[in-house]
């Protein structure tokens, strides 16, 4: 099973060029049977789309999901919830693996907290937190007692994410390692993600996976 673990989409990203239903297809041809939405949350989301309320901006970031949950039986494809939040402290990125619907919605604020903040509340919820390319310029690697991992391998050529570095890092400190093509537009399709042995369809299963590190990065 391909899993594609960091995607983007035109309907909750504002930097986001391709409707989810047609990312699934997309991902569906390339040879993936999994992807992970991770569409942005963060103030200048909101911003950018005019909005200052954090339960109204969930609402708009989880039309992205649904979309491409919609189209999911239609390319055969399993949608896992994920969302990618910039806290206001600093400009890292962050992907949190696991936050369901009901979590965003009990908890619209996350780019209000820090990051110690959102790591224990993730903790307490059974959720993933990994720092998105921590090494790439404008970001800087967290604090990793306050990670469950890092996204080692960045596939968007758009950007130098300096990979190596952060695989290093990550081994370093014990943290889970992910992949992800970080895809907002067409010419960053399919370039990361993970391989496993497992059919897994249920976001839960896919956090289990993770933290067994059972499976392999896709690095192109």
């Amino acid at each position: 099973m391909k899993i594609e673990l960091h995607a983007h989409t035109q309907e909750s990203s504002p930097c986001g060029r391709i409707p989810a239903e047609e990312a699934l297809k997309l991902y569906h041809n390339a040879g993936y049977t999994g992807i992970c939405i991770t569409d942005h949350y963060s103030k200048w989301v909101g911003e950018s789309y005019g909005i200052t309320e954090p339960d109204i901006l969930i609402e708009n970031f989880l039309r992205g999901r649904h979309a491409a949950k919609k189209a999911s039986s239609k390319y055969n494809m399993t949608v896992f919830d994920g969302i990618e939040v910039t806290l206001l402290e600093s400009p890292n990125d962050y992907l949190i693996y696991g936050a369901s619907d009901e979590f965003l919605r009990a908890n619209p604020a996350l780019y209000t907290l820090s990051l110690r903040e959102l790591y224990e509340l993730c903790q307490r919820n059974n959720l993933l937190l990994v720092q998105a390319h921590p090494n790439r310029g404008y970001c800087t690697p967290a604090n990793p007692d306050l990670l469950n991992g890092a996204e080692a391998y960045n596939g968007n050529p758009h950007h130098n994410n300096h990979n190596d570095k952060t695989f290093e890092w990550a081994r370093k400190h014990n943290l889970i390692m992910t992949s992800g093509s970080d895809f907002h537009v067409l010419e960053q399709l399919a370039r990361g993600g993970i391989i496993c042995d497992k059919d897994i369809k249920e976001t839960d299963e896919l956090i289990k996976l993770l933290k067994s590190q059972n499976y392999s990065l896709i690095t192109e």
